[in-house]
């Protein structure tokens, strides 16, 4: 997505959601300061907030998912079923961004093939590795959502393309999904 941002002289460039908080040069030889990407988004009349911050925020308030009507046949029902939408998993790395499995693997692999030169490498690694530690790339996004379906059609649940459309009933969760979608569903309980 681009936006636009307007220099003094009144010229505009296009600026992209990795300059916010940046500067551009314009044509006039000005610096155009970018702002802050949720002022962007919100001048762009975009939701500031992720979809799976918004999620978030609501099931912690207990507001989710605000309709009684059943999402698959849209029959009024007290009935709820709870879906586990893994979203994405973060992963551990070592710090040069090679998973630790991979490095201990290359060690092992070098300390084989290459002798005392490759032990003294593998040496190396592994203690560059120990000494900047592993680091988490990404996180966890995941979460148990409280999904009202009666009970005729909760047996209509059963594979993923039917999970989707019920979850799509929900605008928030459509959102959710729009953003992540080969996140991993599955029926609770």
């Amino acid at each position: 997505m681009s936006y636009e941002v307007r220099c003094a002289c009144g010229q505009t460039r296009e600026a992209s959601a990795a300059n916010a908080g940046a500067s551009l040069l314009c044509v006039c030889g000005r610096a155009i300061e970018v702002p802050p990407l949720h002022q962007l988004r919100l001048a762009a009349g975009e939701a500031v907030l992720s979809a799976a911050v918004r999620v978030e925020a609501l099931l912690l308030k207990g507001l989710l998912p605000g309709t009684r009507e059943c999402s698959v046949c849209f029959r009024e029902t007290g009935d709820v079923v709870h879906v586990a939408v893994e979203c994405e998993r973060g992963r551990m790395t070592t710090a040069s961004g090679t998973p630790r499995e991979q490095a201990a693997a290359g060690c092992l692999l070098g300390a084989l093939i290459g002798g005392l030169p490759g032990l003294i490498a593998a040496n190396r690694m592994m203690k560059q590795t120990e000494v900047e530690g592993p680091k988490q790339i990404g996180q966890d996004v995941a979460f148990t959502l409280p999904l009202p379906v009666c009970v005729d059609c909760r047996f209509d649940l059963d594979e993923r393309q039917s999970l989707v459309r019920a979850l799509r009933a929900i605008p928030d969760y459509a959102a959710l999904l729009d953003r992540y979608p080969a996140a991993l569903l599955r029926l609770v309980g």
